[in-house]
């Protein structure tokens, strides 16, 4: 009996040194699964920092750059900038726009206070650097150079720019980056029907250009240069893209280069055109006009290409040799269109609709296939969410 007792004390205590090895067993076990937690999360943001820093390092590799479409901003509050030649200086700059009977947005302008300038020209030429950014960034880039500015402005790639140019270009680039727009558009949008409640906004904010500068290296070769990293979509496009007024084109329509040079005032003129004509054969548009006018008298406004590119119709000799220029670049654009199937044809229009040579040549109609019929490219003037 005694032997039995003793076996029995033995084999408790056996177990319960064993019970304490399984508590034991079971404390190094979770403890090891809370380091195995710890170091599979430091993993987890060693991968995503990589990820991270991998992207960064690919928004910052300068592509070789590939267009599908061009993009024009169309809203009346871009037209506004481009055609009103508004001087940015210390204060606020506040303008409304009326969208349609006593509805207004308002737009406020303002300048960086370190911008070394007093005061700032927003210019026609700034709106095509801007539609040029932007077109990158639909592209899927987000760094570009000057030379890629150039390229996309020209439409194309092959363009060598001079020393000159990319002054101008960087000069361009420089001080959009340093102008602030805000556009007030509670009115406007509370009266739209074909906006979503939700995606309806009141105000928004952005640099005109919002880029930063930054050096970057070209994929194709690897070497190192000063490019701009693209931060957001300016909300000039954002407002833009929600009213549906981003004129979108095939980006081959751009290259006129076996043409004619594309000097800042060919340019100007080139995408007046393109932009018009696109608005023209778009069966979505109500434009019943097939013409190109150089300018025509709306009840006291003077309207049309002379007016819109800021052209002072003189009537004097230096006048009439810039008219002949504008003409040339007009006609050699539409016969460039017409290359690439757009249009079929196109024809000069006079005065009073005569054919009297010594009546003053009004502009160019346009003729293209129906609707009904294939033509290449596809939707010419929708939105862009980017």
């Amino acid at each position: 009996m005694e032997e039995a007792t003793i076996r029995l004390e033995e084999a408790q205590k056996s177990f319960e040194e064993t019970e304490k090895e399984l508590l034991e067993a079971k404390r190094r076990y979770r403890k090891a699964k809370e380091e195995l937690e710890v170091a599979e999360k430091a993993v987890k943001a060693c991968e995503e920092k990589i990820t991270e820093e991998t992207e960064v390092a690919l928004e910052l590799k300068i592509p070789v750059l590939s267009l599908s479409k061009q993009y024009m901003n169309n809203c009346k509050v871009s037209r506004m900038l481009r055609t009103r030649g508004i001087e940015v200086e210390e204060d606020t700059v506040k303008i409304n726009v009326l969208i349609q009977d006593d509805i207004k947005t308002r737009v406020y302008i303002w300048k960086d206070d370190d911008l070394p300038t007093i005061s700032v020209s927003l210019t026609r030429f700034d709106a095509v650097v801007m539609d040029a950014v932007y077109t990158v960034l639909c592209a899927g880039y987000k760094v570009f150079t000057v030379d890629t500015i150039a390229k996309v402005i020209a439409g194309n790639g092959r363009l060598r720019l001079n020393d000159k140019n990319a002054g101008v270009l960087r000069e361009s680039i420089e001080k959009l980056r340093h102008v602030h727009i805000q556009i007030d558009c509670a009115d406007e949008m509370a009266e739209r029907k074909d906006i979503a409640v939700q995606e309806k906004p009141r105000l928004l904010e952005s640099r005109l250009l919002p880029v930063i500068p930054v050096e970057a290296e070209y994929q194709v070769n690897g070497k190192y240069a000063q490019a701009y990293r693209i931060t957001e979509t300016s909300v000039l496009y954002v407002y833009a893209s929600l009213l549906h007024q981003i004129v979108d084109v095939p980006a081959e329509w751009m290259d006129t280069s076996r043409l004619f040079s594309d000097t800042a005032e060919a340019v100007l003129i080139k995408r007046y055109v393109i932009r018009r004509v696109a608005q023209i054969i778009n069966p979505r548009n109500r434009i019943k006009s097939n013409k190109i006018a150089f300018y025509w008298d709306d009840h006291g406004c003077m309207k049309g290409l002379f007016p819109e590119l800021g052209y002072k119709m003189t009537g004097d000799s230096r006048w009439r040799s810039i008219k002949k220029r504008v003409r040339r670049i007009v006609e050699l654009t539409l016969q460039s269109l017409q290359g690439h199937k757009v249009i079929t044809d196109y024809r000069e229009y006079r005065e009073d609709g005569t054919n009297n040579p010594a009546s003053p040549v009004q502009g160019f109609m346009v003729f293209y296939d129906s609707p009904s019929r294939s033509r290449k490219g596809g939707s010419y003037y929708t939105s862009h969410a980017t």
